[in-house]
């Protein structure tokens, strides 16, 4: 959830294409080049600040490097693992009995001299508590269904008009398919056979991929 660009206003279109893998004939999705994605900002979906979106992705980055305990150890078990830190020698606060955060420090060795514990659920629901309380607010919850509703109506007006389109494009791309097959059989200049092979696949799928849309 912390990842998602969405939450500062950040929208990303064509960042992902799918491809059909012949051995399994299953469709995969495949990241674009960067160069082809297409990015825009839209406040009404903003919920925190840009700053503040910048400084959770930094928390992530040095959470990430430090002790690269996610990778390690897969899912953290609580709530704040990885998040919490030592004020006196800036070692991960860690869950040292199952009850309590600690210093790791001085745990694993007192090279900290911090033996303070803290119990975990009254540190999670003074760190989260508010966090779950304003977003699960009776007023949030009425703008986000408000803005999940406008979400659906937008997706289903975009996919009346890609139906209405559908004929004529499905069309456009078997001539382009027919031109393609042509230049294969004459040569092509500008083409070697795999380009125009390799184009003539791409636009049987995308063919396929508008064929199936329509489909009852």
């Amino acid at each position: 959830m912390l990842r998602n660009p969405r939450y500062c206003g950040r929208v990303v279109w064509n960042q992902y294409e799918w491809r059909k893998d012949p051995d399994s004939n299953l469709r995969q999705r495949i990241l674009r080049p960067r160069e082809e994605w297409v990015e825009r900002t839209d406040e009404s979906l903003r919920i925190v600040p840009l700053e503040l979106w910048a400084q959770a992705q930094q928390r992530i980055a040095r959470t990430s490097e430090d002790g690269n305990w996610a990778r390690r150890k897969g899912k953290p078990k609580y709530l704040l693992s990885g998040l919490l830190r030592c004020a006196m020698c800036g070692a991960h606060y860690i869950i040292v009995n199952g009850l309590e955060y600690g210093c790791s420090s001085y745990r694993d060795g007192g090279a900290c001299g911090n033996a303070i514990r803290v119990r975990r659920e009254s540190l999670e629901e003074s760190i989260l508590g508010p966090v779950r309380r304003e977003l699960l607010s009776p007023a949030r919850v009425e703008r986000m269904a408000k803005r999940m509703h406008a979400y659906y109506l937008e997706q289903v007006r975009a996919m009346q008009e890609r139906a209405a389109e559908a004929p004529k494009v499905i069309q456009d791309i078997t001539a382009r398919i027919l031109r393609l097959r042509e230049r294969l059989k004459h040569g092509d200049a500008d083409m070697t056979p795999g380009m125009i092979e390799a184009a003539i696949a791409h636009a049987e799928e995308k063919r396929r991929e508008l064929e199936a849309e329509r489909s009852p």
